[in-house]
């Protein structure tokens, strides 16, 4: 894989446009300010990708797990975003997250 692939794309944020992002922001406000911490479980996922980004571009500090990576894990953790490898329980409670994301 080369890094010229994503090196200056947004490829997580490409999914919301600026009204969403805006919609996004006022919600996660309401319940949680920047420096808090939130969790996402399948953060590689597209739809958790473009909100853990997002998140984290607001001050917040992220972290998430994926069963399998891709270019969107690779670009978060460019980013910062620490990505754990496998969905164990135990990087939750060593993360200490406000906040657990998670779809069903």
């Amino acid at each position: 894989m080369k890094d010229s692939s994503i090196k200056n794309r947004n490829i997580c944020s490409e999914v919301l446009d600026k009204e969403q992002q805006n919609e996004l922001l006022q919600q996660v406000s309401k319940c949680i300010q920047p420096g808090k911490r939130i969790y996402f479980v399948g953060i590689g996922g597209i739809n958790m990708c473009g909100l853990a980004e997002f998140s984290h571009s607001r001050g917040l500090s992220i972290a998430g797990s994926v069963a399998q990576s891709n270019l969107r894990v690779v670009y978060l953790k460019k980013t910062g975003i620490q990505v754990f490898s496998g969905h164990d329980r135990n990087n939750i409670i060593s993360f200490k997250p406000d906040l657990v994301v998670y779809t069903g």
